[in-house]
């Protein structure tokens, strides 16, 4: 049996299999506990940016073997021998494949011309071809998969569009030593104050939900909340800064509009999933950043 056999199924099987592992990357974002805009948000997400290029070949132990490759088949990427056994990973895995092969199972799509297609869908063909010949000897676990979705969400990270982020320049500047920290702490929590009950916080339970139940209506309302941040931003913009606050300031700001243009690219979901993908690891450093910067302001008012 064959996979992958045309570039039209290459983008198929990218859909399909692209929502699937967006839902793992999704629960593993949204498996922590949040507060409200009031700037009280709790999250715990360190993603490293790497280019979508280097997904493909990134070979932390220089075994041969993709990271990517070594989730599905169970190796650890970090060790050339994961079992120990004087045996190298990638031996391991070209014995496995062999077996595969032996009991029927296709591993490469011949009639599919590699230089006819981009980067992305080089990728796809040979993930998706790994994918499905470990699913259908039996040999996919929940664990390989859980494992790939923790490596792309660390990895992939290459923004669809610029985002016109303000600069220091755009900010109010308040030099008058009577405006206090706290006080400009009070007008940022007043402005953010404006927002709530507009779901800022949630969307990563209405992105599952969107995908799991493959809710237009949902992505209706991501969308809105991408664009209520993006209001957040502006009206964050508004509020004085203190020069010494200045800086932390704009990476609020800037951070508000970029969770604003990520969630907006998220509510596509379900049109492009695996163009969606870099758009949610964005989100996540976005929202560090945002988060990491609120609990500062959190501390001027106590």
């Amino acid at each position: 049996m064959q996979y992958l056999p045309s570039k039209k199924f290459i983008i198929i099987l990218s859909s399909v299999f692209g929502v699937i592992l967006l839902v793992f990357i999704i629960g593993s974002l949204i498996g922590r506990k949040e507060r409200a805009v009031n700037l009280q948000i709790e999250n715990e997400i360190a993603v490293n940016q790497e280019k979508l290029s280097d997904l493909v070949s990134k070979d932390s132990d220089g075994d041969g073997v993709p990271d990517w490759e070594e989730a599905l088949w169970g190796t650890d990427p970090y060790k050339k021998d994961t079992s120990g056994d004087g045996i190298p990973d990638n031996i391991e895995i070209e014995n496995k494949k062999k077996d595969l092969r032996e009991s029927g199972v296709e591993l490469s799509a011949p009639d599919v011309d590699i230089s006819q297609l981009n980067e992305t869908e080089r990728f796809s063909r040979e993930f998706f071809t790994t994918f499905m010949a470990l699913r259908e000897s039996g040999n996919l676990s929940p664990e390989a998969i859980a494992n790939l979705s923790v490596s792309l969400a660390k990895t992939i990270s290459d923004p669809k569009e610029e985002i016109d982020f303000f600069a220091l320049k755009d900010l109010q500047i308040n030099t008058d030593p009577a405006y206090t920290p706290k006080a400009y702490a009070l007008a940022v929590k007043t402005a953010a104050s404006k927002f709530a009950g507009q779901k800022l916080g949630s969307e990563m339970e209405i992105l599952a939900k969107g995908i799991t139940e493959e809710s237009e209506a949902a992505m209706a309302e991501l969308s809105s909340i991408g664009e209520s941040y993006g209001k957040l931003a502006l009206e964050l913009k508004s509020v004085p800064v203190p020069p010494e606050l200045s800086e932390d300031h704009l990476v609020l700001v800037n951070s508000a509009l970029g969770m604003s243009k990520t969630v907006q690219n998220l509510s596509q979901v379900l049109v492009n999933p695996l163009g969606a993908m870099p758009s949610l690891s964005e989100y996540a450093i976005f929202n560090t950043r945002f988060i990491e910067i609120a609990d500062k302001i959190d501390e001027l008012l106590k």
